[in-house]
């Protein structure tokens, strides 16, 4: 089963990031209110972007 990025996340965002938009793995985790491992597995599935 593909997981779905939650409503508010923009799978394919139409403007590059700053660096006032990046946050770290844990920081995002705990804003969705997510696991860091679901957000690892939204990652490898291309459904948020990342560096």
């Amino acid at each position: 089963m593909v997981d779905t990025p939650p409503p508010g996340i923009d799978p394919q965002p139409t403007s590059l990031c700053n660096e006032l938009d990046l946050m770290t793995e844990q920081e995002l985790a705990a804003h969705l209110k997510i696991c860091r491992r679901q957000l690892y597995n939204w990652r490898m599935a291309g459904l948020i972007p990342y560096f």
